[in-house]
């Protein structure tokens, strides 16, 4: 019987590991259904499970760990399965991405309800209906779609699913219906009677019907600057200018360089095509102008592997290349393609160039490379223009939204920021107030035995101790204590060691400050398109937190050289991260991009000088309150830094690639051991 079903696929342990067993486990639950193996005993049902699961998913059945009752049970066996494969779940975060969920540009109503759907299965809302119906009217990217859903009074989600549709489907179709209208092709021409009273405009220079209103009327004459008429028909045209008001004499004639793109366009042009307008026009031979080479801003690009000089316009919108530059260079590689753009005169519409075409080429400039697309004129002695978009893919310039007046704020190099705040980068620090350490009521003291030291260690040991104790991290005592904690040792790559206690007894009795720690996105969501980063590294981090008199004698370590106790707050306290991380947040909390992880500091800015602004504020606070970071350990004012396990950059947060190539490069396991290794490592 079982032969004629096909029975499923063997469980697949990469990719989204908990989806591959909800398919599996539905799969497997049909076919035991299908082939009437759910009657049998349960010792057929689990042969028939672990047959079905595979090589991998039999290799991690073997490494759970069973009862003698579950091992018969193929509930336990599978619930064993689904403890593995799913995923724990915050509550609050899965509901906060899944009210963040908003409809993208471009993204289909349909593809947007799929997002919403999928997010709401693991928020733990209990109408989950009501609460993407809700997300629909927030999140939808069309207002007036939003705002003719919050009239409708009882509105359910199949009513915001309908008319949502509906609404997209009635854009396509309309937008397919005027994109028909207007691709018209003309097969012929007919003539007929109304043609006749068509004649040419005195004024426009057009034949048009001389009821309808003259595109003329109203416009400025290029030449003799006088209403209601175009240049070409003016009849001052051919004559010089005549002498204006005041001494002006001189003609000057015009270049055009830069463009700009226009919106409007006039019955006259093409409605297919982009016109752009002049920006800005340069004089020649006038008195009074200063030199080409003094108010041209060039730059030599390499184009196609070959060396042209291009003006630099920050006003253009479009570059412009001149055929004559193509044919020289003998750039052939890349066709010119057609164009609809049309390049307009500043100061008159009737002034048009229309380009040979449009052509997209690399270019680069000081090892920096982009895609440029020019548009490709026959003009001869024309200087090509590398307009703004061109700039700013190359880098050649850079947008600057706000200057900082007080110059003295600017931090140009490391050496230069040791140099304006040295105290902070000396000594021990101390964050104000002490710190109190408060037990439970039901606290017991422990007196743990003191360590034996290896003889290795023990000269380390006692130099790290004085050392200690010069800086007035612990201090030595004689009287008796509460606790006594043993000392761990711990030694550093650089052969230095750094002392922690292990107070296991102390902690079970502390009670916690239970400060939020933030998480990497709300770290990320506050740093977001910034684009200079430094990350500064508090010295000692801990040890900054004075303890008072009290709190010092609960953190009081046995040595073979007799009992010290930590004057500030110890490695291994379970509420020293909280502790931490709470001093931290009222010293430097309400400084504008920065972000606090224990004792790293990340400070960023948009722009160079709120950079160094921010950065200023954070060396003036530590200043004040004594504290102190490590200039060993300094990411100063770089692209990219490496923070809480992340690449944090303009682009965003990326992964640390040492970390990845450490699991990528993990040699397969080949026993048990190896095995729960590799798992533990791939989460």
């Amino acid at each position: 019987m079982e032969s004629f079903y096909r029975p499923p696929e063997q469980l697949v342990l990469d990719g989204n590991i908990s989806e591959n067993w909800k398919r599996f486990q539905q799969k497997f639950d049909v076919f035991l259904e299908a082939t009437d193996l759910k009657t049998k005993d349960e010792s057929k049902k689990i042969a028939v499970f672990l047959n079905l699961i595979g090589d991998h998913g039999l290799e991690l059945h073997n490494s759970f760990t069973y009862t003698d009752q579950e091992r018969k049970s193929l509930n336990s066996i599978m619930q064993k399965f689904t403890e593995y494969c799913s995923p724990r779940t915050n509550e609050i975060f899965e509901r906060y991405k899944f009210n963040s969920i908003s409809q993208k540009e471009g993204q289909g109503f349909d593809s947007f309800l799929t997002d919403l759907r999928k997010a709401v299965k693991t928020t733990g809302y209990k109408d989950q209906n009501e609460m993407i119906r809700d997300r629909i009217v927030m999140g939808i990217l069309d207002k007036t779609t939003q705002e003719r859903l919050l009239r409708e009074s009882q509105l359910t989600l199949t009513k915001a699913i309908e008319f949502c549709r509906a609404i997209e489907i009635s854009k396509q179709q309309s937008k397919t219906m005027q994109e028909s209208s207007t691709d018209v092709q003309v097969d012929a021409v007919k003539h007929n009677k109304h043609n006749q009273s068509m004649q040419s405009c005195k004024y426009c220079g057009y034949k048009h019907d001389t009821k309808k209103k003259c595109p003329a009327l109203g416009k400025t004459c290029a030449i003799c600057q006088g209403r209601n008429h175009f240049a070409s028909v003016c009849r001052n045209k051919g004559k010089k200018n005549q002498t204006r008001k005041g001494n002006e004499t001189s003609e000057r004639r015009k270049k055009v360089d830069d463009v700009q793109k226009k919106e409007d366009r006039t019955d006259q042009e093409d409605s297919d095509s982009d016109e752009f307008f002049v920006d800005s026009v340069k004089s020649v031979g006038a008195v009074g102008v200063n030199k080409e080479e003094d108010t041209m801003w060039k730059q030599k690009l390499i184009v196609d592997g070959k060396e042209i000089e291009f003006k630099l316009d920050t006003g253009a919108e479009v570059s412009i290349l001149p055929a004559y530059v193509l044919d020289r260079c003998k750039i052939l590689k890349v066709k010119v393609k057609p164009t609809k753009v049309t390049l307009v005169a500043y100061g008159s519409d009737k002034f048009k160039i229309r380009p040979i075409g449009e052509i997209s080429l690399e270019c680069s400039c000081k090892n920096r490379n982009a895609i440029v697309d020019f548009i490709v004129v026959d003009c001869k002695n024309q200087v090509p223009l590398l307009g703004l978009a061109g700039c700013m893919a190359l880098k050649l310039i850079r947008r600057v939204d706000n200057v900082v007046k007080n110059v003295n704020t600017n931090f140009r190099s490391l050496e230069e920021l040791k140099s304006k705040y040295p105290q902070v980068f000396k000594g021990l620090g101390r964050f104000p107030n002490d710190y109190h350490i408060t037990l439970k009521d039901n606290a017991v003291p422990t007196i743990s035995p003191i360590r034996r030291v290896p003889q290795t260690l023990r000269n380390k040991l006692k130099n790290k101790l004085d050392d200690m104790c010069r800086l007035g991290v612990i201090k030595k005592v004689d009287k008796p204590t509460s606790f006594l904690h043993p000392l761990v040792i711990v030694e550093k790559p650089n052969g230095d060691i750094r002392l922690c206690l292990d107070p296991k007894s102390l902690n079970e009795s502390i009670k916690r400050e239970h400060f939020l720690i933030p998480s990497l996105e709300e770290i990320s969501y506050k740093l977001s398109n910034k684009r200079f980063f430094t990350v500064l590294d508090m010295k000692d981090g801990y040890w900054q937190i004075a303890l008072d008199e009290a709190s010092c004698d609960l953190c009081t370590f046995g040595t073979p050289f007799g009992k010290y106790q930590f004057t500030g707050l110890a490695f291994g306290i379970n509420s020293a991260p909280e502790a931490f991380q709470k001093k931290n947040y009222e010293v430097f909390g309400d400084i504008d991009g920065v972000g606090l992880y224990f004792d790293d500091l990340i400070i960023t800015g948009e722009t160079e000088a709120e950079h160094d602004k921010n950065l200023k504020e954070v060396l003036d606070r530590a200043v004040k309150y004594n504290l102190k970071f490590n200039f060993s350990k300094i990411q100063f004012k770089k692209d990219n830094v490496r923070y809480m396990g992340q690449i944090f950059s303009k682009k965003g947060i990326s992964t640390n690639k040492s970390y990845t190539d450490a699991i990528i490069k993990m040699p397969n396991p080949q026993n048990k051991t190896q095995l729960l290794r590799f798992l533990g490592m791939h989460g």
